[in-house]
């Protein structure tokens, strides 16, 4: 077999060609692009899938608070509406009061459920997100850190007496 090399610069690959059916600037090519590849492969598991799953929490979490938004919303031009026809319908201050009442009682019956309801919707979010950066975070980590920190207790357990 003959050999040529080639220099061609610090930063690059040296080229060599073998005389056959293969040179090692392919060899070393296919094994650099595999290598790197690889890497790629790592880096998208270790970091834009979580990201990824960090904009669908978000995304989901933020389509549901802006739906309570509106239903808050539209609440609060049913009770304008419902205060008109007090006014027009009451024959005197008391009736108005009453009927006022009434009112707000409902309408801050139904505010603090939905604000209920958003604090759900955003305790679900923060717990989602907080399982993503955990799992991130143990992916991240060396195997026999990853078990530590599996077996860390919670801020919720009970402390030993």
């Amino acid at each position: 077999m003959v050999f040529l090399f080639e220099y061609v610069a610090p930063h690059k690959l040296m080229q060599c060609t073998i005389f056959g059916n293969f040179t090692i600037q392919e060899i070393m090519m296919e094994t650099i692009f595999s290598a790197m590849y690889d890497r790629f492969g790592d880096v998208n598991t270790k970091v834009v899938e979580p990201a990824v799953r960090v904009n669908e929490i978000a995304a989901r979490a933020q389509a549901l608070v802006a739906q309570k938004n509106m239903e808050v919303v539209e609440t609060s031009l049913e009770a304008g509406m419902q205060q008109l026809r007090a006014f027009g319908e009451s024959k005197n201050p008391t009736e108005l009061v009453a009927a006022q009442a009434e009112l707000a009682t409902t309408v801050g019956e139904k505010w603090v459920a939905a604000a209920r309801e958003v604090l759900d919707i955003q305790l679900k979010a923060r717990d989602d997100l907080h399982r993503v950066f955990l799992d991130s975070w143990k992916l991240n980590q060396p195997a026999s850190e990853a078990k530590t920190v599996a077996r860390a207790p919670s801020r919720t357990s009970k402390k030993a007496a």
